[in-house]
């Protein structure tokens, strides 16, 4: 029978107390700490560098802005990726009593809606797209190492604001995850087509996602979804096989067909072209009329 190995688990008492049931710490990673469990909520973002992070019997590769919510009970552990990365892995806790929180946010105007993440019974992972979790993680260490006047007061506050931010992810999510309505596919379709017509212009994902009049990230969804690509990926299957189709029906130059489908610089269409085709421009037309 396999044995599973102890687990070592931290008490609330060891980091905070009831006045301040807040701790926040900027910890450089080792593989000197043990998988734990603890008593308590906590909050990681991941600052700087790259590795693992290890969530019951789970690996989940991690760099610079991904966050993990763990409520208590869950095991976990963060390992650098190797002893001897030149950046190290730097992670900010943020730790909070389980049952501090709830009875604040329950007295709170509006905290109801932010008490299921403090219940959480299982991990969530979320990714700092913006910034805006990082700036509230060095401000969440600064309040708690500078302990100037108002200290609780802002510690509470700034907890509160990652909380709300964190709500607004996973219903950012939630509105992602709903079907298409017809309206976007019928638009979607105006899209493709436009990056066909259009296809030697420059492109920008928001341009084209307020044309549809989502988001840039349900753009994205929307987009990869519909066509098995991303939008870049699309663009340049697009303008490479219209190259095809102008070095086989023409007799323009190469860089005449380059600049003709988007291209002005000749080294990098050389070889995006013979990345996706097997061929340089050259030895296609060459195959194609042989």
């Amino acid at each position: 029978m396999t044995m599973r190995p102890h687990v070592h688990l931290y008490r609330s008492r060891d980091f905070m107390s009831e006045e301040l049931p807040i701790y926040v710490n900027r910890a450089i990673e080792s593989f000197d700490l043990r998988q734990h469990a603890h008593e308590f909520l906590e909050i990681c973002y991941v600052g700087e560098g790259k590795g693992y992070h290890y969530v019951g019997e789970t690996g989940i590769a991690v760099a610079r802005g991904d966050i993990f919510l763990l409520p208590r009970g869950v095991t976990h552990v963060f390992r650098p990726s190797s002893a001897t990365a030149s950046v190290p892995l730097v992670v900010y806790n943020c730790v909070i009593g389980v049952d501090a929180l709830d009875h604040f946010l329950a007295a709170f105007p509006g905290g109801d809606a932010l008490r299921g993440l403090a219940q959480s019974t299982a991990h969530r992972q979320y990714r700092d797209r913006h910034g805006e979790f990082h700036s509230l993680f060095q401000q969440l260490h600064y309040e708690y190492m500078a302990r100037r006047p108002g200290r609780t007061a802002a510690l509470y506050s700034t907890v509160m604001l990652l909380l709300l931010y964190l709500l607004r992810e996973d219903a950012q999510d939630q509105a992602d995850a709903q079907p298409a309505s017809a309206a976007v596919e019928a638009g979607m379709a105006e899209v493709l087509h436009h990056l066909h017509a259009h296809a030697r212009e420059p492109v920008r994902l928001s341009d084209l996602a307020a044309r549809l009049g989502v988001g840039a990230r349900q753009f994205h969804r929307l987009f990869t979804r519909q066509t098995g690509m991303t939008l870049r990926q699309y663009v340049q299957t697009v303008r490479i096989d219209e190259a095809c189709r102008l070095l086989v029906q023409t007799h323009r130059s190469i860089g005449e067909i380059a600049a003709a489908v988007g291209y002005q610089d000749m080294p990098h269409f050389n070889r995006l072209f013979k990345r996706m085709t097997g061929d340089s421009p050259r030895d296609y037309r060459k195959r194609s009329r042989s």
